[in-house]
């Protein structure tokens, strides 16, 4: 186990896919809400899915060799997440190869792991009965999680035992097989709408995610949730609150709690039952049509009640017992609990007093508006302010026993609910999410133009504490192809400050996950771990500071660290080169004393050696500073907003061009369309996507083939625009093939010869040659036969070959390798 300070022995792991969904984020939450409050040490490793399709997802299991003895007590999984892709059987063969540590896992049961598992059976039930009895629904379409998930399984049993026990006939038309994501919730939409073309009262999503896919899909067609086709969902995320969904409210927060608390009794060796179980709650909403669901359950209130004595004098004669009982109820679960919260229970308790003795009196709502104003400004967790409504509601409305009283003071605690959640009301939410926003913007256009590590690392000791995070470590594996053997720690930050780095050194084995001196130092500690990769090779991974809660900024950050990181390594891969080539410029100089005649001729080859650094530097340089590639920024519809000059001269056209509302798929060919809807598709889907080749073509006809790469512009947490980088690359590398003319007179090629070789060479097609010289196509053709037979070749690729052979023989290797970039560099 990592030995850490004395107040802090324990520590556990948690393995999960990702961080950020909601799903994973809530039950994260009441993990690392327990591990704070018991001064326990805490890892999350965002493992990613096993067996995934993209090679990106499948660095992330590295993680699962992260999880030794030494360094872990116990381990916490999330067993559904991670095998989506997987049988329950292979996902237990995996499961056997993790160390012999305390494990749990989460909604699934595994043979020897104890579990924590949801009633999904009930939870469902409550759901389908709803639908059906109270609303009279038929026609149910179902959008199921993955095939071999169980919670999935359970929730379509469940569908299909309430339409049989409602002697409904199962329709498979109005299945669709999801897989728990957004996405798949969206598709569902396309599947029964689109293809299909089914009849539907309602839709029944097996989780929030896709039940939020599938809201924004019927929203783009103008048909919403509310007015059109009712729609439902199962966990009761941040979602499904926002969205006013109705759903079936897992206890997340509590099952990671109660995940954390079993996990810590397993390591002290006490026994624990091999499944606990937690209960769910059907939360009913507008979404499924019910608009009046909380006047009706006033009413089923205010039929239990029997008048007493006065309301006002019951609440004024029990003020102190209520606010006890408020505080001990809200703050029982809590970690250092807002001190403020005692004074602005009483202020708020009184102030609802003086509201229902002065009926028109506003005092209520304004107090809860300043406690609200106070969160945000603080930046505070404000889901908090709703449990705290529901304790202070539970302690006080026993007391009003006056039918009149009990609805004006419901209806103020309504009213109170509604500036938390409601689009206008909530403006102190949107701004606390515009600036951190604002911020992640910031960071990644500092990072965006930092030309080395040294400088990004900068970037991230000035920017991180500003969003909370005062905790952050960063490794580099030793050797990529050996990730677990070494790495090394190139960045700390320590409660806000930079550890420095710089005095020497510090490897460590990987499975050790921070060096033993850092760990001394740290004490009780919170991280999430990420990786970091450069295409389909792992280069390292980054530890964030768990405490502030906010999983969607860290995996941000990832990404914009991930990019800024690998264009670093790029660059100074570069800059070692050049000072490589530096050192064997100085290692030759040094031997130049043997002879006078020997002397001159290393003179001069030295001079033209430091002539070439001097200008690859100078060069390099430029290059950093101005890349002569094609920069275009578009809409979501393709108009173009921005190019730069190289955009500019390549595809033809002036700055005044753009006001005129030009779309950048005019400068498509008309093959590559197609190519292009897709690969945008990617970018708003938000995969990771590699360059790929596309022809454009200008307004004039020339014809270009870029490498070009695309990445989404972001205003806060929405994408308004795409990036566009091109480079056309081709003109260089053909460049560095020329030969001179003499190499062309020894061959016997005749200057015409020459003239449709060295066109060729420089990417121009026969018909293009011929138009070019004023000669026939098949002119040309009999021109590059004779040139071919003169070299001994048949085909235009064995005499590239020829050339690059040619030059390596006349050069040296590194002499070619070294053009070839000096090409690149000058252009």
């Amino acid at each position: 186990m990592i030995e850490t300070s004395a107040n802090s022995s324990i520590t556990i792991g948690v393995l999960t896919d990702w961080i950020n969904p909601p799903y994973q984020a809530a039950i994260l939450s009441g993990i690392a809400d327990y591990a704070f409050e018991k001064n326990i040490n805490f890892f999350c490793f965002a493992a990613g899915r096993l067996n995934s399709l993209y090679e990106w997802e499948k660095n992330r299991n590295i993680f699962f060799d992260f999880i030794t003895k030494k360094n872990m007590d116990g381990i916490i999984i999330f067993a559904p997440t991670l095998r989506n892709l997987l049988s329950k059987e292979e996902f237990e063969e995996i499961l056997k190869k993790l160390p012999p540590i305390p494990k749990l896992t989460i909604e699934e049961e595994y043979a020897d792991i104890p579990a924590i598992l949801v009633d999904n059976e009930k939870g469902m039930t409550d759901l389908m009965n709803h639908l059906i009895e109270s609303h009279g629904y038929k026609n149910l379409a179902f959008i199921s999680g993955p095939k071999g998930n169980e919670e999935a399984n359970i929730r379509f049993r469940i569908f299909l035992k309430s339409l049989e026990a409602h002697h409904i006939p199962y329709n498979s038309d109005l299945t669709v097989i999801g897989n728990f994501l957004f996405s798949s919730g969206k598709s569902a939409i396309t599947t029964l709408l689109d293809e299909r073309n089914v009849k539907i009262d309602a839709i029944v999503a097996s989780n929030d995610d896709m039940a939020a896919g599938a809201l924004e899909e019927l929203l783009r067609r103008g048909r919403t949730g509310f007015d059109n086709i009712p729609i439902v969902g199962f966990d009761d995320t941040q979602f499904s609150q926002d969205a006013k969904l109705t759903t079936v409210k897992q206890p997340l927060y509590e099952q990671g709690r109660k995940a954390a608390e079993l996990m810590v009794q397993q390591i002290k060796g006490e026994n624990i039952p091999p499944v606990v179980g937690l209960s769910t709650e059907l939360i009913i909403r507008e979404s499924c049509g019910c608009f009046f669901h909380h006047v009706q359950r006033i009413a089923a209130d205010l039929r239990s009640i029997q008048p007493t004595e006065d309301p006002i004098d019951a609440l004024l004669s029990n003020k102190e017992e209520i606010l006890q009982s408020i505080l001990a109820t809200y703050q029982q679960n809590k970690k250092n609990p807002n001190k403020s919260w005692r004074n602005w229970t009483k202020i708020l308790f009184e102030s609802l007093i003086k509201n229902l003795k002065e009926e028109k009196n506003s005092i209520f709502l304004l107090t809860w508006n300043n406690i609200a104003k106070e969160e945000w400004a603080n930046e505070r967790n404000v889901r908090n302010l709703q449990h705290f409504l529901s304790v202070f509601r539970a302690f006080v409305t026993p007391y009003l026993a006056d039918k009149k009283i009990l609805l004006q003071a419901e209806d103020l605690l309504h009213e109170a609910r509604i500036m938390l959640s409601s689009s206008d009301d909530g403006i102190f939410q949107k701004i606390y999410k515009e600036r951190k926003g604002e911020k992640i913007n910031q960071i990644s256009g500092k990072l965006a133009v930092s030309l080395s590590i040294e400088e990004q690392m900068d970037v991230l000791s000035e920017e991180l504490p500003s969003l909370g995070i005062n905790e952050c470590y960063l490794a580099l594996y030793e050797n990529p192809r050996k990730p677990l053997e070494n790495s090394k720690l190139i960045f700390g930050l320590r409660k806000g400050e930079r550890i420095n780095l710089q005095r020497k050194e510090i490897v460590f084995p990987t499975k050790e996950i921070l060096p033993q001196e850092i760990m001394e130092n740290v004490g009780a500690f919170a991280f999430i771990a990420q990786d970091l990769y450069e295409r389909d090779e792992q280069i390292g991974f980054v530890l964030f500071d768990a405490s502030a809660k906010d999983w969607k900024i860290s995996e941000t950050l990832r990404i914009q660290i991930n990019i800024a990181l690998a264009r670093g390594l790029l660059i100074d891969q570069i800059r070692n080169q050049a000072k490589i080539l530096e050192e064997q410029v100085k290692e030759r100089t040094a031997n130049l004393s043997r002879t006078n005649a020997q002397l001159e001729l290393e003179i001069v080859e030295k001079r033209r050696a430091e002539e070439m650094l001097k200008k690859s530097e100078e060069r390099y340089k430029e290059m950093a500073l101005l890349l002569p590639s094609i920069i275009l920024e578009t809409d979501l519809n393709f108009r173009i907003t921005f190019v730069n000059n190289t955009g500019l001269e390549i595809l033809g056209f002036a700055v005044e061009d753009i006001k005129k509302g030009l779309s950048f798929l005019e400068f498509v060919h008309p093959d590559e369309k197609e190519k292009l809807q897709e690969y945008f598709s990617k970018i708003i889907d938000k995969e990771l996507i590699n360059f790929i080749e596309l022809r454009v073509q200008r307004p004039d006809g020339k014809i270009f083939t870029l490498l070009i790469k695309g990445n989404p512009v972001y205003r806060g947490y929405t994408i308004e625009g795409i990036r566009w980088n091109a480079l056309d690359i081709k003109p260089m590398l053909i460049n560095s093939l020329l030969p001179d003319s003499t190499f062309f007179k020894e061959r016997h090629v005749s200057p015409r010869e020459e003239e449709v070789i060295l066109l060729l060479m420089k990417g121009y097609r026969p018909k293009e040659i011929a138009d070019a010289l004023f000669i026939s196509e098949g002119t040309v053709k009999d021109h590059l036969t004779s040139v071919y037979q003169k070299m001994g070749v048949s085909t235009r690729n064995e005499f590239f070959n020829l050339m690059k052979t040619f030059q390596i023989n006349r050069f040296g290797y590194q002499s070619y390798v070294f053009s070839l970039i000096t090409e690149i560099i000058k252009s």
